[in-house]
């Protein structure tokens, strides 16, 4: 299967990166993506990855589960993850959350402007209490008030046991801020210690 990725001629460390990718994709009878793989063939080893941003990648379903297993092996630290604009339905969103669990460091989770629904509801909600997540957008979903409010209540606990590990001296000018849910839906939910928003639609 990596013979199709020859023409990249990845680093050294690419190459390894698309052999732990490769054999997720075998894992689930799928051939890898190309976008994704181009990516993975520059890494160079360098300073661990803490963005992963699939927008470019357009990965759906089970796709989407071998990029984020083959992810979970190769960036553990990852902190930052995009899933914005990227077509995602209910279902699959439900498929995948669970996997999220392998990045111990995630902090931040984009799933605005997609068609997420009420399906969705209790795996975003178990997402966030069992993730340190200081930073969930939800943007442009379909997602009821009530489940936006379930989940900005869970986020700002997640603030909340953040800010009591990682206390801040008086005087040094880097105190955490938390602005309440002002308004109606529309209106930015800031509910994380440096600034982290739940974005409602």
């Amino acid at each position: 299967m990596l013979g199709d990725f020859h023409h990249l001629q990845p680093t050294p460390e690419g190459q390894r990166c698309l052999q732990v990718y490769a054999k997720a994709c075998s894992d689930h009878g799928l051939r890898p993506n190309t976008g994704f793989a181009a990516l993975l063939s520059k890494e160079y080893g360098g300073p661990p990855r803490r963005d992963l941003d699939l927008r470019p990648f357009f990965v759906t379903g089970k796709s989407l589960a071998a990029v984020l297993r083959a992810s979970a092996v190769l960036f553990p630290d990852i902190a930052h993850m995009c899933f914005a604009d990227s077509y995602l339905e209910s279902d699959e969103v439900k498929a995948f959350l669970p996997l999220l669990s392998a990045f111990p460091r995630l902090e931040s989770v984009d799933l605005s402007n997609n068609p997420i629904g009420e399906a969705a509801a209790a795996a975003l909600a178990a997402l966030v209490r069992n993730a340190p997540l200081c930073n969930l957008d939800v943007e442009g979903t379909l997602l009821a008030d009530a489940d936006l409010e379930t989940l900005r209540k869970l986020v700002a606990d997640n603030k909340g046991r953040s800010a009591a590990q990682t206390r801040v001296p008086e005087g040094s000018g880097h105190r955490s801020q938390c602005k309440e849910l002002e308004g109606k839906t529309g209106l930015a939910l800031l509910a994380a210690a440096s600034g982290g928003v739940i974005h409602v639609a």
